[in-house]
This record gives structure tokens, sequence and C-alpha cells, in this order.
């Protein structure tokens, strides 16, 4: 019976010893950084001023930030920012927009050079801030222009946003 209780108090003050070991271990100040983030990032913001309407009875005032509204008709382009030919070598890249929708549904959509095709396309109702939207991943070679429409379900109401910024960014190095 002796040895029999030295055996489960060896066991029971090993087990404690692990969980205090278990609960003392400290993360090393700082690890040493990943290839990712080594990758160095470069961002370029868009002038909204190049902002052109995307139909005539749509409106885009100012520039910091741009005020768009669209035409009351349901899916009405309303301004479209063409992607700099320089960019479009940059690969593969991520597009940043803030934007704060003040009025009705905004569709922004990526479109390819010739407004034929949608790369990718989110809708937003009305924000009480500004959001942060980002198109993940995608070779800017497939992406020419950035459209902002009405996406409203029905014709008759304008849809109305504040756009504060566009940015692309993309690995700066091949």
């Amino acid at each position: 019976m002796g040895n029999r209780t030295a055996r489960i108090v060896v066991a029971l003050v090993t087990i404690v010893i692990a969980i205090i070991g278990i609960y003392s271990y400290t993360q090393p100040s700082s690890f040493p950084p990943s290839p990712a983030d080594q990758t160095p990032i470069t961002t370029t913001p868009l002038p909204l001023n190049g902002l052109t309407p995307g139909d005539p009875a749509a409106i885009i005032s100012g520039d910091n930030p741009a005020t768009i509204t669209t035409p009351p008709m349901r899916y009405a382009y309303a301004a479209i920012l063409k992607i700099p030919t320089d960019l479009k070598s940059a690969g593969r890249a991520w597009v940043k927009i803030a934007i704060k929708v003040k009025q009705g549904k905004f569709a922004i959509s990526l479109l390819s050079d010739d407004a034929q095709k949608i790369v990718t396309q989110q809708v937003f109702s009305v924000t009480p801030n500004i959001i942060n939207i980002t198109f993940f991943e995608m070779s800017l070679t497939d992406v020419g222009l950035i459209l902002f429409s009405n996406s409203q379900d029905v014709d008759g109401t304008a849809s109305v946003a504040e756009l504060s910024s566009v940015k692309i960014s993309y690995n700066s190095q091949p």
C-alpha cells in the first residue's frame, strides 16, 4: 500500500509540474518575420478627380470626398474610374475603396477594359460611416475600370455616396 501511494504522489507531482510548465511558458518577444511580411507592398491612390460620369444624368461633385449621385434608373451607371495603364503591369493586386453610402443601394464593380465583363461586384446599402472595401488579389490585366452604379430594385430612386478613396496595392517585386 505504501509503494502504491508513493507512485500516485509521484504521478500527481509530475502532472502539477507539467501544468505549471505549460502556464509559465512565455513567448519570445519577437519572432523572425515571415517571407510574406518581407514582401514590399506598394499602394497607389487613384485621383478621384479622374471620375467620369457613366451617364449624362449622373452627378459627380468634389474630389475629397467625391459625392456621386446616380440617375434614378435601376442599375444606371453613375461614375467610372479608369485604372492607369502603368498599374496594369503590376500583376496581382488589391483594390481598396473607402465609401459611405448615404442613400439607396450602390454597386461597385470591377470591369474589363472594354466594360464588357464584370470581373467582380459588391452591393452596399446605406452605411452610417465610411466602410472600407477590399477586392482581394486579382490580376489587373483583367481589370481596367471601376464602376459605381445604382443598384436599386426599382426605377425612380437615385443613390448617393461619398467616395473617400480608391487605392491599388500590389507586390512591388516580381
